[in-house]
């Protein structure tokens, strides 16, 4: 399912002396890892991190600490985002590019598209490498095709907090188009832009419009936003994961909410 790059992980454990590796991936790609950790656990004593994997701001640092471990596989992100890793651990990013294919989902489901055109085509980072031929496809069904680049390392990247490359090309475009498992990833896209966002979803080889997810999510949002104008006491949560742990932000979250009147802890 997905390109582990066991090798290219094997050479690196061993380049660096590594005796023990902390093995962290999000939820959707562990099922996928047993044959993985075997092959490392003949050369190296192997943990798994159980919690979650949001991105390359939640590097299990913490845990690598209490176990003792100096080195780290992370998989399934391109590598750390507003993480700082310490000078006395190393971390080995391994994308893990999916193997399934994204035809199937794009040729059963092409009315979904209409005529939207040009099209802006981006990806998670598991289905970057899928891209350009989506695009050959695409474009040889008479559509143009305008793949984004912006701040992350792939063309047409994007994750949760950067869809810059979405950003960039917004104006090029009349919809995007976003290969990625689940809709976690059109959202951003949808949000900065504004334009109607379609997910091929290869997993489940559909092709869904967001439009109506979001405007619930809108509204929820709205009715949120009207609650908390009646609040009088707020509490602000701040996250501990290494790149999102943004303490200041808080502080002054709560310093202009007391200037209105209310309390905030």
């Amino acid at each position: 399912m997905y390109d582990l790059s066991i090798q290219r992980v094997k050479k690196w454990l061993s380049d660096n002396k590594a005796k023990k590796v902390l093995i962290q991936a999000p939820d959707g790609i562990k099922a996928y890892l047993e044959n993985f950790i075997e092959s490392l656990e003949k050369e190296v004593e192997v943990f798994i991190s159980g919690s979650r994997a949001w991105g390359g701001c939640d590097i299990a640092l913490k845990e690598a600490k209490q176990l003792g471990i100096k080195h780290i596989i992370h998989i399934g992100h391109h590598g750390p985002v507003r993480v700082k890793i310490p000078e006395n651990v190393q971390v080995f990013f391994v994308p893990a590019f999916a193997k399934i294919s994204v035809e199937n989902a794009l040729e059963n489901n092409l009315n979904k598209l209409g005529d939207c055109s040009p099209i802006g085509l981006l990806a998670s980072l598991q289905h970057v490498n899928q891209l350009k031929s989506v695009k050959k496809k695409l474009e040889n069904l008479g559509y143009s095709v305008v793949i984004g680049h912006g701040n992350l390392p792939f063309d047409g990247q994007i994750i949760g907090c950067d869809v810059s490359a979405a950003v960039n090309i917004a104006r090029k475009v009349s919809c995007f188009l976003v290969i990625a498992g689940g809709i976690f990833h059109g959202f951003g896209v949808y949000i900065r832009t504004g334009k109607k966002t379609l997910i091929l979803d290869p997993y489940r080889k559909k092709i869904v419009d967001i439009q109506k997810t979001m405007e619930k999510f809108y509204a929820k949002h709205l009715y949120n936003l009207a609650k908390a104008l009646e609040a009088k006491k707020f509490g602000v949560l701040v996250s501990t994961k290494p790149g999102q742990y943004s303490i200041n932000l808080a502080r002054k979250i709560a310093q202009k909410i007391k200037k209105h009147g209310k309390k905030a802890y």
